[in-house]
């Protein structure tokens, strides 16, 4: 048999290469030679450990009897710091963060200045929720440990992660950390990315400052500083301080990771691609670089390949809801709702409440509505109203919001919102308000005024004034948003009514001569009017308006005589191929009259062809493949418009396919219509 040295270092080597097995034999066999030796017990107990954290099974009970054995071993050397250590560790394995606790806290007064044993003790106390003592510890040991802003660091991580009031817990430990240390450059820069995150940025800016000063070498206070000032909106200040931190370190990764943020920002998305792609392949690990990865390349129109950077996200960060909400903005972009639904879901559950909830809570509508699911996807519209950018700001009326119930008196004003095709679409929902409430009043743009006049249930349609938007014109006890009314009247899909049209041209209604000449010369011909394009600050307009060159197709259609529906910047495309149907109108009702003389109306979706709708009248409807919430997930017909038919993207961006088909269609209609 060796002696007790050869036997200890056989066990030792053993344990070294991972052995765990062999060397808890040779521990065992020196133990029975050496029964008081500490180092001994100590080898034993990490050896047991390297088993539990090996063990697919069986994983406490080597950690249980990896803490008998360091037990001893502490008995034996108290005043040894790493038995202490490695005991602490045994017992939080097996869950006894009590005396893990007093483990390290026995590790830690024997070497103050050891910042890895005080990290582990105020990890156990965060654990434990013992946030007084945290506190305690903290403050004792800051001014001793040899890396206080490491230490800094854990605390805030802690604090973060697990105190009821983390943020503002994390930010106040910074400040008694500063009334400490006021030179120590860590606790500026973790206050500075604290307050950025809370977007408090001149206070953020303020201490990135502090910690560049303290130390001008360093690149973290100088990305931080880019952070700041790209939320900031200054993306050439960002950039420059990017700039300034990689010229003290090429290399670093969290410089050009923030330079790639920057360069995305300005729309420089190819550059942003390369350097994001740079530093993902030299730190695959990085899940905040594959989100933002991600999101530049969902700014290229390119969801197929952020979606698996977006699931890698949720994979590594699953509490952070961002990760789940643009996860669900990719997988809705690929029409792939039901999943989108749940990613969605997944992030309000982890998310508080506010600005970034609301968002997501109206990314879920897109995709409830969009399946159909009314009962939940209307509730979850009303979102809309807190996100910080929507079109239509909440009306300041003095009266309350109808609640939907039968109201005896005092009448109801209905407002509209947003767009033209919203109001459009909604106003078929008038005739249902006006079973319960009476009288009604329906308050539209003016340039809609005339045309809703001719709506059935509404007592008075007045035009609104905007500039006044508390005003009601004719006062009225209750009032409602028409794009909350489905909600409201607690509808369902099938519970839309069916007739149509429910909106007609005025019979005063005058036809300019030019128009109706073009109608009487081409009565042989179909009269087909189109719509290609949407309003460009749509923020979906790129998936749903097509540019002049796709249409060729069109034009090689025989028998059909074509006019211009479009309005706005984009008019002038159709000038000399199509007649100008829409030239001098002033309002929708003029718009719907000289519509009327068409046999069909084809386009994009646009609030033209909600007007078409309305009036019953035949359309075309060409939609991407997500298209907007309202049109479904499948099929050719809407319920919303009886008269619309659809012709869908099979696959994404593919609108040559849509325009093939929609020829073929064409073609027949026009040769039907030429055989009468």
């Amino acid at each position: 048999m060796p002696d007790t040295s050869d036997l200890l270092s056989q066990a030792d080597d053993a344990r070294s290469r991972g052995q765990w097995r062999l060397a808890e034999t040779l521990y065992r066999h020196y133990l029975a030679v050496c029964p008081d030796a500490a180092v001994g017990w100590f080898g034993l107990g990490q050896a047991l450990l390297g088993r539990s954290q090996a063990a697919a099974q069986g994983r406490q009970s080597h950690a249980a009897r990896a803490a008998e054995a360091l037990k001893q071993a502490t008995a034996l050397l108290p005043g040894h710091p790493g038995y202490h250590l490695a005991l602490g560790q045994a017992l939080q394995t097996v869950g006894d963060w009590p005396a893990a606790t007093q483990a390290y806290l026995a590790a830690s007064k024997l070497v103050p200045s050891d910042t890895a044993c005080a990290q582990l003790l105020l990890q156990a106390l965060a654990t434990l929720g013992w946030w007084d003592d945290v506190s305690r510890v903290a403050k004792a040991r800051l001014p001793s440990v040899d890396d206080p802003s490491a230490l800094l660091t854990t605390l805030s991580k802690a604090l973060l992660d697990g105190h009821p009031d983390g943020p503002a817990a994390a930010e106040q430990a910074y400040d008694r950390a500063l009334e400490q240390i006021p030179a120590l450059g860590g606790a500026w820069l973790g206050r500075g990315r604290l307050r950025l995150k809370a977007g408090r940025l001149d206070e953020a800016l303020d201490d990135a400052q502090r910690a560049a000063q303290l130390a001008p070498q360093e690149v973290a206070p100088l990305t931080l500083l880019s952070a700041i000032w790209r939320a900031k909106g200054v993306l050439e200040q960002a950039e420059t301080y990017c700039r300034r931190a990689l010229a003290l370190d090429p290399h670093s990764l969290d410089a050009r990771a923030q330079l790639a943020t920057v360069l995305d920002g300005r729309k420089d998305h190819q550059q942003a691609e390369a350097l994001f792609q740079q530093v993902l392949a030299e730190a695959p690990g990085r899940a905040d670089v594959a989100y933002n990865l991600a999101g530049c390349l969902m700014a290229q129109d390119r969801p197929e390949e952020a979606l698996p950077l977006y699931q890698a996200v949720v994979a590594a960060l699953p509490r952070w809801p961002e990760g789940w909400t643009n996860l669900g903005v990719a997988l809705l972009a690929l029409a792939r709702a039901a999943e989108a639904e749940q990613a969605f879901s997944q992030a309000l559950v982890l998310s508080d409440s506010g600005g970034p909830q609301a968002e997501t809570r109206y990314n879920l509508a897109w995709a409830q509505l969009i399946q159909g699911n009314f009962r939940d996807g209307w509730k979850s519209y009303e979102a809309r109203w807190d996100l910080p950018s929507f079109s239509s700001p909440r009306r300041p009326f003095a009266v309350p919001l109808w609640d939907g119930a039968a109201a005896p008196d005092g009448g109801l004003y209905l407002h509209a919102e947003q767009g033209f095709g919203d109001a459009l679409q909604m106003l078929r929902l008038v005739p249902l308000v006006a079973q319960k409430v009476r009288p009604v009043v329906v308050e539209v743009p003016p340039a809609l005024r005339r045309l809703a006049q001719s709506l059935s249930g509404a007592d008075h349609v007045v035009a609104a004034n905007y500039d006044r938007p508390a005003e009601m014109v004719v006062p009225c006890a209750y009032h409602a948003p028409l794009m909350s009314l489905p909600l409201l009247l607690g509808l369902d899909l099938a519970d839309l009514p069916a007739g149509v049209p429910y909106l007609a041209p005025p019979e005063d209604a005058i036809v300019p001569d030019p128009v109706r000449a073009w109608a009487q010369d081409h009565q042989a011909a179909l009269r087909v009017g189109l719509v290609w394009a949407g309003a460009a600050s749509n923020k979906i307009d790129r998936f749903r308006s097509l540019t002049w060159d796709q249409l060729a197709p069109l034009w090689q259609v025989s028998g059909v005589a074509w006019a211009s529906l479009q309005v706005g910047p984009r008019a002038p495309e159709g000038q000399g191929t199509l007649f100008p149907l829409l030239d001098g109108v002033d309002d929708l009702a003029d718009s719907a009259c000289r519509m009327a003389l068409l046999d069909l109306v084809v386009g994009v979706d646009t609030g033209v062809m909600h007007l078409a709708g309305a009036m019953g009248q035949e359309g075309w409807m060409m939609i991407p493949f997500a298209p907007d919430y309202r049109w479904l997930e499948q099929g050719e017909t809407t319920p919303w418009y009886q008269t619309l038919r659809l012709f869908r993207q099979t696959e994404r961006g593919d609108w040559a396919g849509v325009l093939t088909r929609l020829a073929g269609a064409l073609q027949r209609k026009a040769n039907d219509k030429a055989a009468r």
